[in-house]
C-alpha cells in the first residue's frame, strides 16, 4: 500500500529488501521508534543527492507502513502545521 496526499505520504517497508543493522553479531529485528525521523529520497543524476522530503509521524509494525508528513508541512520553528 502506498498513498500520497497534499501533505502526507504512506509507504510500505519491505523488510526483505532492507539492510539489517548488526552489532556484535546481533541482528536488530524491530524498527519501532521511527517517529520523528527524517525521510530522504535519493535523486540520481550527474551527482547523487539525498533530498529531505518529510518526517515520520507514525509507524504500523504489523503492516510495515510508514506515515510521513511532507517537509513543506514544517513551520520555521520545526513544528508541523496542523
Amino acid at each position: 500500500m502506498r498513498g500520497v496526499g497534499e501533505d502526507y505520504l504512506v509507504t510500505r517497508i519491505e523488510p526483505d529488501e532492507c539492510v539489517a543493522a548488526i552489532d556484535s553479531r546481533l541482528v536488530i529485528g524491530s524498527i519501532g521508534g521511527l517517529s520523528g525521523c527524517p525521510v530522504f529520497v535519493w535523486r540520481v543524476g550527474l551527482i547523487v543527492l539525498a533530498e529531505f522530503v518529510g518526517i515520520v509521524v507514525e509507524y504500523h509494525e504489523s503492516l510495515d507502513l510508514l506515515y510521513i508528513r511532507r517537509a513543506n508541512c514544517l513551520q520555521d520553528d520545526g513544528r508541523l502545521h496542523k
